[in-house]
């Protein structure tokens, strides 16, 4: 079912770090500068200090302010199995979880589950969002058409009502249909995608191999999310410099 991803900001993250690893927790992967990683009882887990990063630099900037509009004074509060569990408000989660998925499918490719969570969220609180605010989230963020591809599954495939989005998927056929031959080419996060050559065993060889691929990838899947793609190997170099740096700090 994948990996926990758990946003607790910048000061709650060490706070979080470190009751993970006296309950036995393991660190894995590399530093970054968005999330530490845990093995814990054989579930990945990740401690977000930043809940979501975009490569276009302005739709990241009005991304990250409206975050600080309510974390974390304006979460909701949910019972699971009687536990008080906190969560983003309802609208600006049905932005997140789009903008989740997507940052994958723009990197190495989804499974249709990925569109099943944001549907689902979609189809049970469509009371609750507000559509008009939402649609406004979505252009804000340079994202709208990838969006209005991603309704067009739901709304085709996934049977969620047309008027529980925020925008008409009339026009998207097109771009709705090459959307779903790639959800069903490339598979969970790019897993199961034939077409791609396996990554090299060597760390940088890596790299190399992943940074190609990603670019190429962006190419071909510009036209939903031009800016997005644009940005995207901008995002990856700044990564990799990041993760050095780290390694360099640790070290000394």
């Amino acid at each position: 079912c994948g990996d926990i991803d758990v946003y607790i900001g910048k000061e709650g993250q060490p706070i979080a770090n470190n009751i993970l690893l006296r309950h036995g927790a393991e660190a894995e992967g590399e530093a970054s500068d968005k999330h530490a990683s845990y093995s814990f009882h054989g579930v990945h887990i990740e401690n977000h200090r930043i809940i979501l990063r975009i490569n276009n630099p302005a739709g990241n900037r009005y991304f990250q302010r409206l975050i600080q509009e309510w974390y974390p004074q304006h979460a909701e509060t949910r019972e699971i199995h009687e536990y008080p569990v906190s969560l983003p408000p309802v609208t600006f989660n049905a932005l997140y979880i789009f903008m989740h998925a997507f940052v994958h499918f723009l990197n190495s490719g989804i499974g249709l589950r990925q569109v099943c969570d944001w549907t689902r969220l979609l189809a049970t609180r469509h009371e609750d969002i507000d559509k008009l605010l939402l649609e406004k989230y979505f252009r804000k963020v340079g994202l709208l058409r990838a969006a209005k591809a991603f309704g067009y599954i739901a709304v085709h495939y996934l049977g969620l009502p047309e008027d529980n989005l925020p925008f008409s998927v009339k026009s998207m056929e097109r771009a709705g249909e090459i959307l779903l031959d790639d959800i069903f080419a490339t598979g969970n996060f790019g897993q199961h995608d034939a077409r791609i050559k396996p990554r090299p065993k060597g760390y940088w060889a890596g790299k190399w191999h992943t940074f190609c691929r990603a670019t190429k990838r962006c190419m071909k899947l510009r036209k939903f999310a031009p800016n997005e793609a644009l940005w995207y190997p901008v995002t990856l170099i700044k990564g990799t410099v990041t993760i050095q740096i780290n390694k360099l700090a640790a070290r000394n």
